[in-house]
């Protein structure tokens, strides 16, 4: 039985090679260097919107100095209790 998918393999790669390359040729058939100038000039009239203009960054500020934010301060990091410290062989 396997002498059947060894013999069926080859053709069946044949005959996907042939079809993509007739898929290949419609697509390449279809664009034509004038229909591309045509999109890129219709493209290229389209009206365009404002740029964007980005504020500077604020300037660092003491997190003392404004109560009312709601930053967290950082902390020392500690395991998680939930995970138990890998242990190390004996060696003795």
């Amino acid at each position: 039985m396997s002498w059947l998918l060894a013999a069926s393999v080859p053709g069946l790669l044949m005959m996907a090679t042939f079809g993509l390359e007739r898929l290949e040729t419609t697509i390449d058939d279809r664009d034509t260097d004038d229909e591309v100038a045509e999109l890129i000039e219709r493209v290229a009239a389209l009206p365009r919107p404002a740029p964007v203009r980005l504020r500077p960054p604020p300037t660092p500020v003491a997190f003392a100095e404004e109560p009312d934010l709601p930053t967290r301060l950082c902390r020392t990091l500690e395991g998680n209790p939930q995970f138990r410290q890998t242990r190390q062989a004996n060696r003795v």
